[in-house]
């Protein structure tokens, strides 16, 4: 079984407008060949290589078949049904090859099986830095959703600990190589551009009703300041330092700062 370049699309790009940054790798060259932390070479290095081929297959099938599955799945349980699905695929085509052509299935997770993973059952996107549309994938940065802690709320570039999640001992160059999937697989995102929602410590505040609701990975944000505090005399805004000023007062600056900007 082989293929061409072109026959493999992602997100409408060619497997030849995908990042660079893995170490060429021979076809024939068998996993015991392979130094260890970069057995997965041989299944991503050679786009016409059938083991890349399985694996992709593997992938399709987890996401058609076992999608919403996953959703409520423990990152170990999703990796354990992502392997037992590609393995499966490898099976079906051992069975069609001749005698002593048998492939190995991986030995544990790939970077682009990690980089779906992550991009599947968590908030991943790409975009410039600045937020700018029509920017080439290359020229763009991967962001992910920050559920909990200090950044909850918004996207940031902390991926490590996503991968984590799925391959806890995840070696740094795999991550390295699953960052680089996503930049080519990840579906492309924008700032929210919304003027009246702003992004505040404990929530996204919308100035037009002067409301605080919760974080959502739907709008996108890099940054945030500010806590919205009911108080005694009315809500309030207050600052890393304390300092407090009425809603009234802040949503009247807040808006004036981006007077500028569009949006609805």
């Amino acid at each position: 079984m082989t293929t061409t370049n072109t026959d493999i699309l992602t997100n409408g790009q060619t497997a030849q407008e995908q990042d660079a940054g893995q170490a060429p790798c021979s076809a024939d060259m068998g996993i015991q060949r392979i130094p260890d932390g970069e057995w997965y070479d041989i299944y991503e290095d050679n786009r016409d290589d059938d083991r890349f081929i399985f694996v992709l297959a593997g992938i399709y099938k987890y996401m058609s078949c076992f999608k919403d599955a996953a959703l409520t799945q423990t990152p170990a349980e999703a990796v354990s049904t992502l392997q037992e699905v590609t393995a499966g695929i490898f099976r079906k085509h051992n069975n069609e090859r001749p005698e002593g052509q048998q492939l190995d299935p991986p030995a544990g997770l790939t970077p682009l099986q990690l980089a779906h993973l992550a991009m599947h059952l968590r908030h991943v996107i790409v975009m410039s830095p600045e937020g700018r549309p029509g920017v080439s994938r290359k020229a763009c940065k991967v962001y992910a959703y920050q559920s909990d802690g200090p950044d909850k709320g918004l996207y940031t570039q902390e991926l490590f600990p996503i991968f984590r999640e799925f391959e806890p001992d995840c070696p740094y160059r795999k991550m390295i190589d699953a960052r680089s999937w996503l930049r080519v697989c990840a579906k492309r995102g924008k700032c929210c551009d919304r003027k009246t929602f702003v992004a505040v410590n404990n929530g996204i505040f919308n100035c037009r009703t002067k409301k605080l609701m919760p974080f959502s990975p739907k709008y996108v944000f890099l940054s945030k300041c500010w806590t919205y505090v009911e108080s005694e005399n009315g809500p309030v805004m207050r600052d890393n330092a304390c300092w407090e000023e009425p809603i009234d007062v802040w949503v009247k600056n807040a808006m004036r700062c981006r007077s500028s900007v569009g949006g609805n």
